[in-house]
């Protein structure tokens, strides 16, 4: 097993240095933020986006300083609540974005092609269920 959780450990870390190289000056997070937006096609406050993502608040509210600077998101305060800012993709932000999952599909197509169908599928499936039993392990099963 413990072979397994290197070669799952050595997957992760190359997946996300090969992805921040095709993000150009995006990163992973950024990435994820804006398609968290995009999904729901609505303004989103700052905490439920932080929930979503697994951050705390103030990363949101960083990443959205930087992200609306670059004029691909805007921010605004909620009438009712002053303290509540909601979020949401400008035009450009939407087209930025396409680009980005443009180039994650090529590059996604690039490394998955020396593999047939019928190696894909069964990958898949076998990270699903690595998948779907992690998410129903607990704490105290985990030794």
């Amino acid at each position: 097993m413990r072979e397994v959780d290197i070669i799952l450990q050595q997957i992760i870390r190359k997946y996300k240095q090969e992805m921040n190289k095709i993000m150009d000056d995006f990163s992973i997070l950024d990435f994820h933020f804006m398609k968290l937006l995009s999904d729901k096609n609505v303004a989103w406050p700052v905490t439920s986006i932080a929930h979503e993502l697994s951050v705390s608040p103030i990363v949101i509210s960083a990443n959205a300083v930087k992200l609306e600077q670059k004029g691909l998101l805007a921010r605004k305060r909620v009438s009712a609540d002053k303290r509540v800012v909601q979020i949401g993709l400008t035009k450009d932000g939407r087209k930025r974005l396409t680009d980005l999952e443009k180039r994650k599909q090529d590059f996604l197509m690039a490394k998955y092609k020396h593999f047939s169908l019928e190696e894909i599928e069964t990958m898949h499936s076998l990270l699903k269920q690595l998948l779907t039993g992690a998410k129903g392990l607990r704490n105290e099963e985990i030794k």
